[in-house]
This record gives structure tokens, sequence and C-alpha cells, in this order.
């Protein structure tokens, strides 16, 4: 095994890791949605909080599943023409699109959201949004965190299209 193959495994397993960690930020969010309804319609008791944590848990989900979906190519996509390839004129299809839209949005998406979270830990910002006003430089760093993770296994899937161009269809 080389030492790509290694990097390359590296990625994946933390794609695999965070798409682990994200399910629990849906039974975080299904858990205080099921929580406020309960004390809101049974004991007329509404949270100030329950809809701030249900936000940026169903938020960490999204986030933190992108790699994960970018790993298993679960995205929608339409493969009409697409599965009438071979498997090398696929890779060179997918590798010409990462280099034109994937991984230049990711990156700049990714650049964005780090200088966006960066600014809101320097000034400890809070959501001005409802009554509670919860601290948000968590769920932003979350945000920069899900697009690195993206981007990094957008990258390890544009290496993997080019030793498939490469090395033909022996490299799957």
């Amino acid at each position: 095994m080389s030492k790509l193959d290694g990097v390359l495994g590296t990625i994946d397993r933390i794609s695999e890791k965070s798409g682990s960690i994200a399910k629990w930020f849906m039974a975080a969010c299904f858990f205080v949605v099921f929580y406020d309804v309960v004390a809101r319609y049974l004991f007329n008791s509404a949270t100030i909080w329950a809809y701030d944590m249900a936000y940026f848990f169903y938020a960490a989900n999204f986030l933190l599943a992108g790699c994960y979906v970018q790993r298993h190519h679960s995205h929608i996509r339409v493969d009409v023409i697409f599965n009438l390839l071979s498997q090398r004129n696929r890779a060179i299809l997918e590798a010409c699109f990462y280099i034109v839209l994937t991984i230049p949005l990711i990156a700049i998406l990714t650049y964005s959201t780090i200088i966006f979270a960066a600014d809101s830990w320097l000034c400890w910002e809070a959501s001005m949004y409802t009554v509670w006003h919860p601290p948000v430089y968590p769920i932003k760093t979350v945000i920069a965190l899900g697009y690195s993770l993206l981007l990094l296994q957008a990258l390890s899937d544009f290496v993997r299209c080019l030793r498939t161009i490469v090395e033909g269809d022996s490299a799957l």
C-alpha cells in the first residue's frame, strides 16, 4: 500500500466517523423537538431554547454528513448519460467537474466559513433572533468544519478519478 492509499484511507475514515457523529445530531434534534412539543401542548410550558437547539442540531447533522454523502456518492445526480460511459470516461467527466465546479466552490466556501467562524469567536457572537440569545460561534465553527471535511473528501475523490484515468478500470 502506498502513502497515497494511506492518506485516501484516512480521509475516508474521517468521513465515515463524521457521518457516524452526524446521525447523533439528528437524534438530538428529534429529542429536542419532541420535548418542546410535549412541554408546550401537554404542560402548557413552552421552552425558550428548543427552537435554537433544534436548528443547531439539524445544521450540525446536515453539515457533518456532507463528507459522508460525498464518500458514498449518495448525492443526487442524473446518471442517464453517465451510466453509458466506461469507468475511465466517467472518471474523466467527474475530474472535469471537480476541477471546474466542485473543488473551487467548496474551497471558497471553506475559506469564507473559516473567516466567518473566526470573526464570531472574536466577538463571542450571540444570536439576536430569539429571546434566549445562544452563542452562535460553535455552530459557525461546525459550518467551517463541515465544509473543510467536504473539501478533503472531494479532493480524495478527485485523486481517485485521476488514478482511474491513468491506470484504467483496475484502479477502482
